[in-house]
Protein backbone atom coordinates (compact mmCIF):
# COMPACT_ATOMS: atom_id res chain seq x y z
CA UNK A 1 0.00 0.00 0.00
CA UNK A 2 1.40 3.45 -0.83
CA UNK A 3 2.14 5.89 1.96
CA UNK A 4 -0.35 8.65 2.70
CA UNK A 5 0.13 11.69 0.47
CA UNK A 6 1.16 13.82 3.45
CA UNK A 7 4.02 11.38 4.17
CA UNK A 8 5.56 11.69 0.70
CA UNK A 9 8.69 13.82 0.59
CA UNK A 10 8.79 16.69 -1.86
CA UNK A 11 11.92 17.49 -3.82
CA UNK A 12 12.48 21.23 -3.91
CA UNK A 13 14.96 23.54 -5.59
CA UNK A 14 17.10 26.02 -3.70
CA UNK A 15 19.27 27.92 -6.13
CA UNK A 16 21.07 25.34 -8.28
CA UNK A 17 20.50 22.52 -5.75
CA UNK A 18 17.73 19.95 -5.30
CA UNK A 19 16.77 19.00 -1.75
CA UNK A 20 14.56 16.29 -0.29
CA UNK A 21 13.59 16.87 3.33
CA UNK A 22 16.47 19.35 3.56
CA UNK A 23 19.08 16.87 2.27
CA UNK A 24 20.82 17.02 -1.14
CA UNK A 25 18.96 15.08 -3.82
CA UNK A 26 20.81 13.80 -6.88
CA UNK A 27 18.75 12.62 -9.86
CA UNK A 28 19.58 9.18 -11.25
CA UNK A 29 16.73 8.76 -13.69
CA UNK A 30 15.25 6.91 -16.62
CA UNK A 31 12.35 7.28 -19.05
CA UNK A 32 9.37 4.91 -19.37
CA UNK A 33 7.07 6.39 -21.99
CA UNK A 34 5.20 3.05 -22.03
CA UNK A 35 4.36 2.81 -18.30
CA UNK A 36 0.75 4.06 -18.50
CA UNK A 37 0.06 1.90 -21.57
CA UNK A 38 1.30 -1.24 -19.80
CA UNK A 39 -0.35 -0.34 -16.47
CA UNK A 40 -3.73 -0.17 -18.25
CA UNK A 41 -3.72 -3.92 -18.91
CA UNK A 42 -3.61 -6.36 -15.97
CA UNK A 43 -1.74 -8.83 -18.21
CA UNK A 44 1.20 -6.41 -18.69
CA UNK A 45 1.28 -4.89 -15.19
CA UNK A 46 3.96 -7.37 -14.06
CA UNK A 47 6.24 -5.75 -16.66
CA UNK A 48 5.74 -2.40 -14.92
CA UNK A 49 6.44 -3.88 -11.49
CA UNK A 50 9.55 -5.70 -12.73
CA UNK A 51 10.95 -2.65 -14.55
CA UNK A 52 10.52 -0.41 -11.51
CA UNK A 53 12.14 -2.99 -9.21
CA UNK A 54 15.06 -3.44 -11.63
CA UNK A 55 15.55 0.33 -11.86
CA UNK A 56 15.53 0.69 -8.07
CA UNK A 57 18.03 -2.18 -7.76
CA UNK A 58 20.29 -0.32 -10.22
CA UNK A 59 20.18 2.78 -7.98
CA UNK A 60 17.81 4.84 -10.11
CA UNK A 61 15.59 7.18 -8.11
CA UNK A 62 13.56 9.16 -10.69
CA UNK A 63 11.24 7.74 -13.34
CA UNK A 64 9.84 10.00 -16.08
CA UNK A 65 6.69 8.72 -17.73
CA UNK A 66 3.84 9.93 -19.90
CA UNK A 67 0.52 10.62 -18.18
CA UNK A 68 -1.29 10.96 -21.51
CA UNK A 69 -1.98 8.85 -24.60
CA UNK A 70 -3.01 10.57 -27.84
CA UNK A 71 -5.53 8.28 -29.52
CA UNK A 72 -5.10 4.82 -30.94
CA UNK A 73 -4.99 1.69 -28.82
CA UNK A 74 -5.62 2.35 -25.12
CA UNK A 75 -6.20 6.08 -25.66
CA UNK A 76 -6.58 7.96 -22.40
CA UNK A 77 -8.86 10.72 -23.68
CA UNK A 78 -11.72 9.23 -25.70
CA UNK A 79 -13.25 12.64 -26.49
CA UNK A 80 -13.14 16.08 -24.84
CA UNK A 81 -13.74 15.71 -21.08
CA UNK A 82 -14.11 11.92 -21.37
CA UNK A 83 -11.38 9.60 -20.09
CA UNK A 84 -10.97 5.84 -20.06
CA UNK A 85 -10.48 4.94 -16.39
CA UNK A 86 -8.91 1.58 -17.32
CA UNK A 87 -6.14 3.41 -19.16
CA UNK A 88 -5.72 5.97 -16.41
CA UNK A 89 -3.86 3.40 -14.33
CA UNK A 90 -0.65 5.44 -14.20
CA UNK A 91 -1.44 5.39 -10.45
CA UNK A 92 -0.49 1.69 -10.52
CA UNK A 93 3.00 2.76 -11.57
CA UNK A 94 3.06 5.60 -9.04
CA UNK A 95 2.30 3.31 -6.14
CA UNK A 96 4.74 0.69 -7.39
CA UNK A 97 7.53 3.24 -7.64
CA UNK A 98 6.68 4.77 -4.23
CA UNK A 99 7.47 1.39 -2.66
CA UNK A 100 11.05 1.95 -3.80
CA UNK A 101 11.24 5.40 -2.13
CA UNK A 102 11.70 7.09 -5.49
CA UNK A 103 10.19 9.96 -7.50
CA UNK A 104 7.87 9.69 -10.49
CA UNK A 105 7.68 12.60 -12.95
CA UNK A 106 4.43 12.50 -14.92
CA UNK A 107 4.43 14.38 -18.23
CA UNK A 108 0.89 15.42 -19.11
CA UNK A 109 1.44 16.74 -22.64
CA UNK A 110 3.74 16.57 -25.60
CA UNK A 111 5.20 19.59 -27.39
CA UNK A 112 6.30 17.93 -30.62
CA UNK A 113 6.06 20.23 -33.62
CA UNK A 114 5.55 23.47 -31.70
Amino acid sequence: MPPDADEWAVVERRGPHLLESGRPFVVHGFNTYWLMYFAADPATRPTVTAALAEAADAGLNVCRTWAFNDGGDRALQLKPSSYDEEVFQVSFGCFGWARHDACLMKCVATCLGY
